[in-house]
């Protein structure tokens, strides 16, 4: 099969090992697909004498599902994106291009696109014809200008507004836009499948209440923090979902998710925790669907931090702290079989062939303390380090998802190299949200997810000096050149290269970043539901992949 690459070229796309599972193609179509496959089932149960127990079963009416946090009672009016963004982007509304569960970029909103003068000049996106939004009006480019006049006025995606002037989108025909940075961005349309970038109906606004957009699912009704109700919309250009109904409710504790989904309070419960997956895949009346790793826990240490959160400015403390994590132990502890020891800052399969630039951060307590004890650090009775009457005590916070064996792992970890960690926890991401603006901590440890389709994504937002809030962490020199060759490329291999290469710069050179595990996201439901195209990046799971079967 043949898919536009986002370069204006068409590219092959491989296929997986079972048709459904591995097709990279549009929902409806996997959907179409999944059918057929139950057909030929059903036909060869019945030459076979397969058991009814593997045979198809109808549509249920609802699907009852635990989510994590509810981020909304934070934002609430004036909010600056799309409602239900995260924790959960039910296809309320939708992009001009999306992510395929493998990262490749896909129609959404736009059947095809292709560069002007190289991507030089911008790109081109020639639109869906025969859509209308959930409230009856026709989707028309009108509606992609008057989307990205309200993000300018937001700034939330920030990977594409930082390129993006006065003018920049522009209206050829009612379905032709073209989008001219001021400064020439070759990533585009990979940005733009971030769900951050979905479009609105003129006349309303990220905060509209009721939210309105052109995907398969409409919000019929939501309790801030509590619940949220999705039904079928049934003039979805695409094929509608199976299923009417997503009833939702919000549960921050991953443990309450598993313990919902085994009482028979719902159907789905999502990220549920390690140990709980455990004792879930032992139960015969659930199953799990596990997609690859597409979130990267890694600690940031802060390197512009005030006194007495200065430490890691230090680049000999940067390094004895990477050398003191052993993530093939932090991986197990914390995560069981499911994580792989970090390595990098996004999912290995984007990076491509790319991915061996970036060495195996070493483990090493031992040099840890010889460059310590060469700096001046000396051990105390209690074996943390001071030196000049100052112990040697990082603060760290973390978002509200990082488990507290997560926070004893590392605890143990920088302790035997004389590292004391005073671990400031937070219960949700808003309080979080508000230390990390005050810059008052050391260490940072969040679970960032590979959104968008630039492999250069988190490297870049996160450490780009020329990017608004990258103080804290940016290296500059010669990481902002490999930031400019990534945004510049015009060969994919050349933009996996140049990612490849910031990471390398940023965890084994700088020691900036030290990556502890790659996460996969982990879907636990009854046996009577399967998800065969579980994404990596849960703001991109579309829930009308979700397929009743009887085991």
């Amino acid at each position: 099969m043949r898919a536009d690459d986002g370069y204006g070229r068409r590219t092959c796309v491989n296929l997986s090992t079972s048709l459904v599972e591995r097709s990279p193609v549009r929902p409806h179509l996997r959907r179409c697909l999944v059918a057929f496959a139950a057909l030929v089932a059903l036909a060869a149960s019945a030459c076979t004498g397969t058991s009814d127990d593997e045979r198809p079963v109808a549509l249920p009416t609802k699907v009852l599902i635990a989510a994590g946090e509810d981020p909304w009672p934070d934002e609430g009016e004036g909010t600056t994106s799309t409602h239900f963004v995260f924790p959960l982007n039910f296809n309320v509304y939708e992009p001009l291009v999306t992510l395929g569960p493998d990262f490749s970029l896909q129609p959404g909103l736009a059947e095809r696109w292709e560069p002007l003068d190289g991507g030089n000049a911008g790109w081109r996106f020639h639109l869906r014809r025969g859509v209308t939004f959930q409230d009856g009006t026709p989707f028309t480019a009108d509606d992609v200008l008057w989307t990205w006049d309200r993000q300018a006025e937001a700034r939330k995606l920030t990977s594409v507004l930082n390129t993006l002037g006065p003018g920049s989108v522009r209206q050829r025909d009612d379905y032709t836009v073209d989008f001219v940075p001021a400064v020439p961005n070759l990533r585009l349309p990979e940005q733009l499948a971030h769900p951050h970038g979905a479009i609105l109906p003129r006349g309303r606004d990220f905060d509209s209440n009721p939210p309105v957009g052109s995907g398969p699912y409409r919000v019929a009704s939501y309790q801030p923090g509590e619940s949220a109700i999705f039904e079928r919309y049934e003039g979805y250009w695409g094929e509608a979902p199976g299923i009417p109904r997503l009833e939702v409710r919000f549960l921050a504790d991953p443990k309450a998710r598993a313990e919902a989904l085994t009482k028979g309070d719902v159907d789905v419960a999502l990220d549920v925790a390690p140990d709980d997956a455990a004792t879930l895949a032992k139960d015969r009346r659930f199953t799990l669907a596990r997609s690859e790793a597409g979130r990267n826990q890694l600690l940031y240490v802060n390197r512009q931090g005030q006194a007495p959160f200065d430490l890691g400015a230090d680049p000999l403390v940067r390094q004895a702290i990477s050398l003191a994590v052993d993530r093939a132990a932090y991986a197990r502890e914390v995560f069981g079989a499911e994580a792989e020891p970090g390595r990098w800052m996004a999912p290995a399969s984007i990076l491509g062939e790319a991915k061996d630039l970036v060495a195996p951060p070493p483990s090493d307590p031992e040099r840890a303390r010889r460059l310590l004890d060469e700096a001046g650090w000396v051990p105390g009775e209690d074996g943390v380090r001071a030196r000049n009457g100052r112990r040697l005590g990082l603060t760290m916070i973390g978002w509200a998802e990082v488990t507290p064996r997560a926070y004893e792992i590392l605890s143990g970890q920088l302790r035997t190299v004389g590292i004391e960690l005073n671990v400031q926890s937070v219960s949700d991401q808003s309080t979080f949200r508000s230390i990390y603006g005050t810059s008052q901590f050391d260490l940072d440890l969040e679970v960032p997810n590979q959104n968008d389709g630039n492999p250069a994504l988190l490297p870049v937002a996160r450490m780009y000096s020329k990017n608004p809030g990258t103080g804290r962490f940016a290296p500059g020199g010669e990481f902002d050149a490999k930031a400019e060759a990534a945004l510049a490329a015009k060969d994919p291999e050349d933009l996996r290269r140049a990612a490849a290469e910031m990471m390398q710069i940023l965890v084994n050179d700088t020691h900036i970043v030290i990556p502890l595990a790659g996460v996969p996201r982990t879907y636990a439901m009854k046996r009577t539901f399967d998800l065969p195209t579980p994404h990596p990046s849960q703001a991109n799971q579309r829930w009308d992949d979700l397929v009743p079967v009887r085991r």
